[in-house]
């Protein structure tokens, strides 16, 4: 736990102060008077709130906080600097957005404004109040990192919640009858049917945001409030992200090279949403595009723009999937064929035959590690002899938080934890290190994200034991030296992440036997 963590009397977490404070309180305590009284208010806790502050000896600050929070205050200590970022990055746009909610709701209250008129029309009013409070939405996303966006709906408030580094932070706006504006304004822009609140929809739209051309994707869910909505933002990017920079080590990079030199075959990366997979798959293709290469990808959405490569945006409302470019992407003679990812069996059965017929294929499939990959292709239709003869490589991969780097210091590794270790035969780490809390990770003590991968290569011997039905003693004796395990305490090793981490992301199984 965070050396800036504050534990109850009950034992449990009260105040991490990388979280985002609730929006709530924050309206309650103006930016001014919280400079004054060098304190922020960071959640609830029962009938209390809990508050950073400098001094936890002011009595006169903590009356004037009891008064303006209407509620009994629990102090804790903060560091000048950390109060400092909180502050910056809390009120920067909790104040604009409560701003707007405020106007929006203003023109909602008046009988001559509609829901729809408030929200405009599908092409204009980037001057309405609902816009304004969705570009400060999106805008406070961005600059934080966040890879998604949740609207939630409750009875008397809505949440604002946005994923940064893997994990939710959350605003509250009590301004809970402005919500379906933003609904209606987020469905016209992605053209959507406004009209349609009993069924998820889904679809998406392009957003100029902070000079970059972010691209939405958007799904909404009926429930009991009303509809909740979230959103998958990608930053439409020239930018080619590089093998080498991913966290393969040196053993990996060189099995993954080795592969790619193959005329053929198929390579899969696996994982869960959010793992990383897109990324990865488009470093495999930049190792590929050389002027001596063909490279044709079939993706939903296109993220990277490749120089050389011909990609082709899937759109299913005209007709156009996966399968469907693939049919005809073999006449146009290509090397190597990119399939963001196979969700179904055509798709993943003309893959795989495109694989044995002379091209390299590279796809993504969402399992939870490699050696599910097979299993889950034979569940998906595919048979057996088709993934035996064109599988050539899986890598599965996770996400692990990275110490931040600007407040790492060395730490001694607990028995707990040695022991932990020593279930699957891993030494203790020689320069293990935990971030200890600065203005930098807001007070975490980790910042920014690190792959962890495991590789299966599959050869004839195991192609031959798919066919036997002996894939189970086969893989794990494949994975006993090379598991998301292995990677992960390797980077514990070098310092990049802690063994709470792991065991956050991975679990907390002991050995390899998974």
């Amino acid at each position: 736990m965070s050396a800036l963590s504050v534990v109850s009397p009950a034992g449990h977490e009260i105040l991490n102060i990388g979280d985002r404070p609730d929006a709530e309180l924050l309206a309650k305590l103006p930016h001014s008077s919280a400079l004054r009284l060098g304190a922020i208010p960071v959640r609830r806790e029962g009938e209390s709130v809990v508050v950073a502050m400098l001094d936890c000896e002011n009595i006169f600050a903590i009356d004037e906080l009891k008064a303006t929070l209407a509620a009994d205050v629990i102090a804790v200590p903060c560091e000048q600097s950390l109060l400092s970022e909180m502050l910056q990055r809390s009120y920067r746009r909790s104040d604009e957005i409560r701003k707007i909610a405020r106007v929006l709701e203003q023109e909602l209250s008046q009988h001559q404004v509609t829901m729809s008129s408030a929200a405009g029309d599908a092409t204009s009013a980037e001057d309405a109040p609902v816009m304004k409070l969705l570009q400060n939405i999106f805008v406070d996303a961005l600059e934080l990192g966040s890879s998604d966006i949740h609207l939630e709906p409750g009875p008397a408030s809505f949440r604002i919640r946005q994923r940064v580094d893997g994990l939710l932070q959350e605003q509250r706006v009590d301004k809970v009858n402005i919500f379906a504006a933003l609904v209606i304004r987020l469905k016209l822009m992605a053209e959507l049917d406004i009209a349609e609140k009993r069924i998820p929809q889904e679809g998406r739209f392009v957003m100029p945001l902070l000079e970059q051309e972010v691209e939405v994707r958007i799904a909404t869910m009926p429930t009991a409030y009303g509809e909740s909505v979230t959103m998958r933002l990608q930053v439409k990017s020239k930018q080619r992200r590089e093998l080498g920079h991913l966290g393969f080590n040196a053993a990996q990079t060189s099995v993954i090279q080795k592969v790619l030199q193959d005329p053929q075959g198929m390579v899969l990366v696996v994982g869960p949403t959010g793992s990383g997979k897109s990324t990865t798959l488009n470093a495999l293709l930049s190792e590929l595009d050389t002027s001596e290469r063909k490279l044709l990808t079939v993706e939903d959405p296109i993220e990277v723009e490749v120089e050389r490569a011909t990609q082709v945006q899937v759109n299913n409302k005209i007709g156009l999937g996966f399968a469907d470019v693939l049919r005809v992407a073999l006449r146009h003679d290509p090397d190597v064929i990119l399939v963001g990812e196979m969700r179904d069996k055509e798709t993943a059965e003309m893959a795989v035959r495109a694989a044995m017929t002379g091209h390299l294929l590279l796809s993504t499939l969402h399992c939870n590690d490699a050696q599910s990959a097979l299993p889950r292709l034979l569940d998906m239709g595919v048979e057996k002899y088709l993934v035996a003869g064109a599988l050539r490589l899986v890598v599965a991969q996770r996400l692990l938080r990275k110490v931040c780097q600007f407040c790492a210091e060395p730490r001694e590794v607990s028995k707990a934890d040695l022991a932990w270790l020593s279930s699957f035969s891993m030494p203790a780490p020689s320069k293990y290190k935990e971030g200890k809390g600065c203005h930098h990770c807001g007070g975490s003590g980790l910042r920014g994200r690190v792959g962890v991968y495991e590789l299966l290569e599959l050869s004839d011997e195991l192609g031959s034991a798919m066919l036997e039905n002996q894939l189970d003693t086969f893989e794990k004796q494949q994975l006993q030296k090379n598991s998301l395990w292995v990677s992960a305490f390797e980077k514990a090793d070098q310092g990049q992440t802690t063994f709470a981490e792991i065991r956050r992301v991975l679990g907390n199984a002991e050995g390899l036997t998974k």
